[in-house]
């Protein structure tokens, strides 16, 4: 389906599985434990949604241009478990508090994929205690992001901008932080990890 208007709709618990919602607007829709695995995503409005404990496996976003990526903006993925290619979202302010982006290295299939977040626009977003190990955050906007606790082991932060981020109590290790900004960050002598992180000398403070 396409450009199908779902504003504040309630969808909760509601399969979309490998459904093609190309430009469709979910802005305010209720979607929490909604199933998203595999759908097409290109142009997908969810600003403001709740995608509280939602499942965005393996979604599909074809296309480089801006157009084509959706937007989380304010949205709430709070506890939702993500594997997908969002390179160039818009996540700015959206709640992923202990969401679950990383690598389950328990399941081979799964291990082989890596949720990628580069570019992506994650400013003000709150990410405390979410699973981000081995996540490509590559030049991605972070600044004054909630990090509190989050799990961020062998994640790539190269070239990532957390200035104003919050980072108490966050798993840095082994995390690539060649070229990252941490300039007024805090918490970063209370992460874990930070003295094993990749590249260290080539950070930014």
């Amino acid at each position: 389906m396409s450009r199908q208007d779902f504003r504040r709709a309630n969808l909760v618990g509601t399969s979309f599985f490998a459904s093609k919602l190309v430009q469709c607007n979910f802005s305010g829709a209720k979607l929490s434990g909604a199933n998203l695995n595999g759908a097409w995503l290109m142009g997908t409005d969810f600003s403001g949604a709740d995608l509280s404990r939602a499942s965005l496996l393996s979604v599909v976003i074809l296309g480089g241009e801006v157009t084509a990526r959706p937007s989380f903006r304010n949205a709430n993925l709070s506890g939702a478990r993500i594997i997908a290619e969002l390179d160039g979202a818009d996540l700015s302010h959206a709640n992923l508090s202990k969401a679950r982006l990383g690598v389950n290295i328990r399941n081979q299939g799964m291990g082989q994929m890596r949720t990628n977040l580069i570019k992506a626009n994650l400013e003000g977003a709150d990410l405390s205690e979410a699973d981000l190990n081995r996540t490509l955050l590559r030049f991605a906007n972070l600044k004054d992001a909630n990090l509190r606790g989050a799990d961020l082991y062998r994640a790539d932060l190269s070239g990532a901008d957390l200035t104003g981020a919050d980072v108490t109590g966050a798993n840095l290790e082994e995390a690539n932080v060649d070229g990252t900004i941490f300039k007024g960050v805090r918490g970063l002598d209370s992460a874990k990890g930070f003295d094993r992180a990749e590249n260290r000398d080539n950070a930014k403070f």
